[in-house]
């Protein structure tokens, strides 16, 4: 279900709010510029991704909605917020037809590997959902992205360089979800969506979340970590993997596209590397296996991926990940504030 409701009752989230501090009744800034930049429509966009994906885009002069569960942008915002469960059949063709963007990105997802496991709501997140935003994409002349990952690889010890077309070899039920919804949403957008595999990470809304916000957390707590030496991956950085995907999305870009780091790293390296550019005690991090933490859910070794088709659209590299750590240093200041901003709905 979405909501559209007053001020009074969700804080301004929907089009029916007064016109104060500057706001319109449609809940967006009066004084904000007019441009010709796209519409969009962002889903799952109070998240890790979602979230500063929006600010970008509206910084950029976009005219953004974001559409999430239980998170909205507060009051300043030019950032509109929809209250959606994406639960919902029928959420996606009403939204479409309601706001009219000219893109929609859905970075809705369950991440969580064991609750993917039990199938039934995962599967409908993380499979049935982007089917049916993508089917209504279509209906609708919608531009469509769908936010895939790089876990739906799993490369074996000593295999060769990967490749672009390398075979997919999902390891869990999460994986496999992911999988299956990369070919529904490209089977109902005859081809015509973006489909961009990736692994980020960056500043997040809960501070529990992510990788690299986890880790920052517990090295400033002071408490030991275990960084993973046989687990491989190249992450992106979120503002590069915002910077990125907008490129690709004024190239009308479609199919899919590896968006992620130039550099494959154990994530042992990648949190050492995260200490050293924010000057923490290198110290706290062990060493330590897969094996060793005895998952319920298997997880993959190495999820390292060819970026030739980005790099190709581009006209560059990627940045590594050792860039996009010395990134987000820079901007822990200015993004960490504006994610501060983001609310609970009452």
């Amino acid at each position: 279900m979405c909501a559209r409701a007053t001020h009074d009752k969700f804080r301004g989230v929907g089009i029916f709010s007064k016109d104060r501090g500057g706001y319109t009744r449609d809940g967006y800034q009066s004084h904000q510029p007019m441009t010709n930049e796209p519409p969009v429509l962002v889903f799952g966009g109070t998240g890790i991704l979602g979230a500063p994906l929006a600010i970008q885009l509206a910084e950029r002069g976009h005219r953004v909605h974001v559409a999430a569960r239980t998170k909205q942008f507060a009051r300043p915002s030019p950032i509109h917020s929809v209250r959606c469960d994406v639960g919902v059949a029928g959420v996606a063709e009403r939204l479409l037809r309601e706001l009219h963007p000219a893109w929609v990105i859905n970075c809705a997802a369950e991440t969580n590997i064991e609750a993917c496991e039990e199938n039934g709501p995962a599967r409908r997140v993380n499979v049935d959902w982007p089917r049916e935003l993508a089917t209504a994409a279509s209906s609708t002349g919608v531009r469509c992205v769908h936010v895939s990952t790089d876990s739906v690889f799993s490369r074996k010890p000593g295999q060769d360089k990967p490749q672009e077309e390398d075979t997919r070899n999902p390891l869990n039920a999460y994986a496999n979800q992911k999988a299956r919804a990369e070919d529904a949403v490209l089977d109902a957008s005859n081809g015509e969506a973006l489909v961009v595999r990736t692994n980020f990470f960056g500043w997040s809304p809960a501070p529990e979340h992510g990788l690299a916000a986890w880790t920052l957390s517990e090295l400033r707590g002071g408490r030991r970590i275990r960084g993973f030496a046989d687990v491989f991956f190249n992450p992106l950085y979120t503002g590069d993997a915002v910077d990125l995907l907008i490129r690709l999305l004024k190239a009308n870009t479609t199919g899919l596209v590896h968006l992620l780091g130039a550099q494959c790293l154990s994530k042992l390296s990648f949190v050492r590397s995260l200490a050293e550019v924010f000057s923490l005690d290198p110290n706290l991090i062990e060493k330590g296996r897969l094996r060793e933490a005895q998952f319920n859910v298997p997880r993959p070794l190495n999820t390292c991926l060819a970026t030739t088709r980005l790099e190709r659209h581009i006209g560059q590299r990627p940045p590594t990940a050792a860039e996009g750590l010395r990134r987000m240093f820079r901007e822990e200041n200015s993004l960490s504030a504006r994610l501060a901003t983001l609310e609970e709905y009452l």
